[in-house]
């Protein structure tokens, strides 16, 4: 192994963890077994198993030695899933923005060069008891984009569009379901509950120059997924 010693544990795990070879809930080997496998540190062991943790893949639901493969989303207790469907988690009715000027993490820098500060839209969405969805937005500063990201309506896109000079493209979208981290169920303030479905939504948009525009990162609750854009329709005349 070359490199980062610990990301090459983490790839070997992680493909054996998806394709089945560790059933859901097994209890897996301790860092020493683990660093005799592989030939490397108990360090770089707990490095991998931290970065499989924070992946969603494993958790440790009786503290830190034992380390086991997360339930199957099928295997979600009855009550979370009860839970899951009272109607008020599906219609959320707290809404709270942050909108502010920052300089962007490296993996959007890397999709929209050119300013070293970005808009970050931050947005959580909360019913009577606790947070449902969490979704970050990012865009280049624009004088209009306070207004109209902080009230988006059909003609959001239109307004995008506009500020850019051309016609928006197309939306390509990433989804995964997958279970919450424990750093995650203290963001969702469930830290009182068992593993939870959650849906890792991730959007790109770009113009007709393939130029990215917004850059979207979604965590929702929930194991069901619906995708409806309606793009204002732009006349040649």
């Amino acid at each position: 192994m070359g490199g980062r010693v610990w990301e090459d544990v983490v790839d070997v795990l992680r493909g054996e963890i998806l394709s089945g070879k560790w059933a859901p809930d097994t209890v897996l080997p301790s860092r020493n077994e683990l660093a005799q496998r592989f030939g490397v540190s108990t360090s770089a062991i707990s490095l991998a198993y931290k970065q499989l943790i924070a992946e969603g893949l494993i958790y440790t639901p009786h503290g830190p030695r034992e380390r086991r493969v997360v339930p199957s989303l099928g295997r979600v207790s009855n009550r979370d899933t009860e839970f899951l469907r009272d109607p008020a988690w599906q219609h959320p009715n707290i809404r709270t923005i942050r909108i502010e000027a920052v300089r962007p993490p490296e993996e959007v820098k890397a999709l929209m060069p050119g300013s070293d500060r970005l808009i970050r839209w931050q947005s959580q969405h909360r019913d009577a008891r606790t947070i449902v969805s969490l979704v970050e937005g990012w865009y280049y500063p624009a004088t209009w984009l306070w207004d109209y990201v902080v009230k988006p309506d059909e003609t959001f896109y239109a307004k995008l569009s506009a500020q850019h000079g051309e016609p928006i493209a197309y939306f390509e979208e990433w989804v995964q379901s997958r279970v919450t981290t424990p750093d995650e169920r203290r963001q969702f303030e469930t830290a009182g509950q068992s593993v939870l479905p959650i849906l890792d939504i991730r959007r790109v948009t770009r113009t007709t120059s393939d130029k990215v525009v917004e850059v979207v990162h979604l965590l929702d609750l929930g194991t069901r997924y619906r995708l409806y854009y309606r793009v204002p329709y732009r006349s040649e005349s």
